[in-house]
């Protein structure tokens, strides 16, 4: 198979979503490690291809000696040993550390129908080899990470949003322990990742995303709820990414808050 795809996106069935006009597209090695000459190529390509100072940079960026950078270490979280609050930072901190992807690369392929126990694969795999990641592979990762603190309710928390004729797609992992909400995840803005377990309910943790998105001149169109995923990391089961959709209309402060109240109910007896 090939080492390397352009992915542009996808659309609510899993299909590409050109029809979307989503920003933008970055090539996924699909041909694991170590990475392939192929892979390599096609990553510098795009930068020639996008960047401003393309060629020239990639010819002094390659022409550098390789230095062997520190690796991250991934948090020991547990109940007995650290709050849910200080394990939660912590988790946010190492993936702060792995560092969001901005090479046009993507270097670790994440098939959202394979079942859970296979998506933990592809996280230890994110671990081991300790290169940045996009915001999809960040929610694996998290959902790894917390599989040991039980008492924490976590389900993938997903935008679409629109900035004049281009629609853009980012996900991350909203979590609730105790009384409050919270986030994990990465994104090239601050502002749309991580969420500290300080919000009263999940209508706020969601409000508070899209605020954010208006200010960065980004409307939201649509927003998803997966189902709760379960902390087992042998779970055959798939995660249901779209359990709750919400379009449009729905995004009004009515709609939108008796919706995730009834979700969040569920959440919390899951």
């Amino acid at each position: 198979r090939a080492s390397t795809s352009q992915i542009m996106g996808e659309s609510d069935d899993g299909k590409d979503a050109d029809e979307d006009r989503i920003r933008g597209w970055w090539h996924v090695n699909r041909s694991g490690f170590p990475i392939s000459s192929e892979t390599w190529e096609c990553m510098w390509q795009h930068v020639i291809e996008v960047h401003p100072q393309g060629a020239s940079l990639a010819r002094e960026i390659r022409g550098l000696p390789c230095k062997r950078l520190p690796t991250p270490a991934p948090p020991v979280v547990s109940s007995s040993q650290l709050s849910v609050e200080q394990s939660i930072l912590a988790v946010q901190t190492y993936l702060n550390e792995l560092q969001y992807n901005h090479t046009g690369t993507q270097f670790f392929e994440i098939r959202k129908n394979r079942p859970l126990s296979r998506l933990m694969e592809s996280a230890k795999e994110i671990i081991r080899e300790s290169l940045p990641i996009k915001c999809l592979e960040a929610v694996v990762v998290a959902l790894y990470l917390t599989a040991p603190l039980t008492s924490v309710h976590r389900a993938a928390l997903s935008f679409k949003s629109r900035q004049g004729d281009f629609y853009f797609r980012h996900v991350v992992l909203a979590v609730h322990a105790g009384v409050s909400y919270g986030a994990l995840g990465l994104s090239r803005r601050h502002e749309l990742m991580y969420k500290p377990l300080e919000y009263k309910s999940l209508y706020d943790l969601v409000r508070e995303f899209i605020n954010c998105y208006n200010k960065c001149s980004h409307t939201v169109v649509k927003v998803c709820l997966s189902a709760p995923v379960v902390h087992d990391l042998h779970s055959c089961a798939q995660i249901q990414w779209k359990h709750l959709a919400m379009r449009n209309g729905e995004l009004q402060d009515d709609t939108l808050k008796r919706q995730l109240e009834k979700f969040s109910r569920a959440m919390r007896t899951s």
